[in-house]
């Protein structure tokens, strides 16, 4: 099912959007369509809070409800006292921060030191955090970290993988806000790192699992749940065929039902597909339980045409309803290129946001290009009322939050970019009483170890 051919170049109109939006700061871009003048909805301009918090540097944020009252509660990691990692200067005072930010009627209380962990020598390499789950079935909220760590490199040595350390921490919620931290060390992974980690019940026995991905392997590791707070050995699945045109590099995962006539979560697996050296392609490929350690691979997509350059076919995804049809779909994004024209403003990099309906039975339809925005990580895809969408990015290329409307008509859009104060490092989006909101975790300025949370709410009048 190969899709090489899909057209990347923005539409004429989506293009000047994009210049626009490079001219002028903090923008509203709107093509207006055959349905007549475009309603600009409520984010602009946006109510922006900003909270100053002396906790570290933040490089990691989730979500859940860990007391139990109904609001929304934030968990941050930070960092403190890191080390000079350019130089090769450790640092024996570095250590991670855990925090628990209580959800209030408006905004979060105080911050809440859940753990530290001190790490001298060390530096985190990369993260993930899943959103609040109930891991053990005692109905409080969970929540599971994903952490790779890497020595610091004494001059001229350079960074080497097979110093790495992966480890995966378990917070089990009591219900109060607090929790017992479980420390999984050293996951069996090969030299490159894991990037993502997902929970589902995939074996259909009630209990929540969890998997991460093994790129260096081309494998998805999945930890059964046996209750009691008791994991299995991971089993592996090899996310490529012999039949595949290329070699699929797993890098992120998301869960989803992709075939309703079988009991149990499935993965969507997605990251770079490799020809050979300088030739790779973005891939999407749905992985299929069907019991107990048994998995089934769907036709591996390739979402766009081939780039020499590894980084061009980096990408994101999520999985959800998003035409109304009841089944799993995907809404992914991959980097648009375009000509430069001599004596135009330099163009932002840019991504497309394209949607591939599911059928229910775990296959997809061919990608259909959405809109163009700043490139950035989905924060959320949402159906609207109208049959459109409202797609939210964390952008760094504007360093705050991108709010894209697609109207139903499939014409007609606007595009609200939010920047926020410090150096976004991570985001999520919830919904209160009040509405929806957008919390982007920011460094001040990457050295006093101040945590900037922006939240930014759609204006009340």
């Amino acid at each position: 099912m190969s899709m090489s051919g899909v057209r990347t170049k923005l539409p004429a109109l989506a293009r000047t959007g994009l210049l626009a939006l490079v001219a002028v700061g903090l923008v509203l871009v709107g093509v207006a369509g055959a349905s007549g003048p475009l309603n600009l909805e409520d984010w602009f301009p946006p109510e922006i809070v900003t909270v100053q918090l002396p906790i570290g540097e933040p490089v990691g944020l989730t979500a859940g409800d860990f007391n139990g009252d109904g609001l929304p509660d934030l968990f941050l990691i930070t960092e403190v006292n890191r080390p000079d990692v350019f130089w090769g200067v450790p640092n024996p005072d570095y250590e991670l921060r855990f925090y628990l930010l209580p959800g209030e009627e408006e905004g979060w209380g105080e911050p809440i030191l859940v753990g530290t962990l001190p790490l001298p020598g060390f530096y985190l390499w990369l993260s993930d955090v899943c959103s609040g789950v109930d891991l053990d079935g005692d109905g409080n909220e969970d929540l599971v970290a994903l952490l790779t760590f890497s020595p610091v490199p004494e001059p001229p040595a350079v960074l080497d993988p097979k110093t790495f350390q992966t480890d995966l921490f378990l917070f089990w919620g009591h219900g109060d806000g607090t929790f017992t931290v479980e420390r999984m060390r050293d996951l069996p992974v090969g030299l490159l790192p894991p990037a993502s980690i997902v929970a589902g019940d995939f074996n259909a026995d009630g209990l929540v699992d969890l998997a991460y991905d093994d790129p260096q392997n081309l494998a998805i590791h999945l930890l059964y749940n046996r209750g009691g707070r008791r994991f299995s050995s991971p089993h592996i699945v090899v996310v490529g065929q012999e039949e595949d045109e290329c070699i699929p590099l797993p890098g992120q995962l998301r869960v989803a039902r992709l075939d309703e006539a079988r009991e149990g979560d499935d993965i969507v697996v997605g990251g770079p597909c490799i020809f050979s050296q300088d030739d790779y392609a973005q891939f999407i490929r749905g992985l299929i339980s069907c019991g107990e350690s048994c998995w089934e691979l769907s036709p591996l997509v390739l979402t766009g045409p081939r780039k020499s350059e590894f980084r061009d076919v980096l990408g994101d995804f999520m999985v959800g309803d998003f035409n109304g049809d009841g089944y799993a779909d995907v809404v992914f994004t991959q980097r648009l290129f375009f000509e430069q024209h001599e004596g135009e403003p330099l163009l932002p990099t840019a991504m497309g946001i394209y949607l591939m309906t599911g059928d229910g039975r775990g296959g997809f339809g061919p990608p259909v290009f959405l809109h163009g925005m700043a490139q950035g990580s989905l924060l959320s895809v949402e159906r609207a009322p109208d049959g459109g969408w409202e797609v939210i990015a964390l952008s760094y290329e504007i360093n705050g939050a991108v709010v894209l409307r697609i109207k139903g008509n499939g014409i007609s859009s606007s595009t609200t970019s939010i920047p926020v104060r410090g150096h976004a490092a991570d985001g999520v989006v919830l919904d209160r009483a009040g509405g929806r909101e957008i919390v982007v975790a920011s460094s001040l300025d990457l050295e006093s170890e101040v945590t900037l949370l922006n939240v930014v709410r759609r204006r009340s009048s």
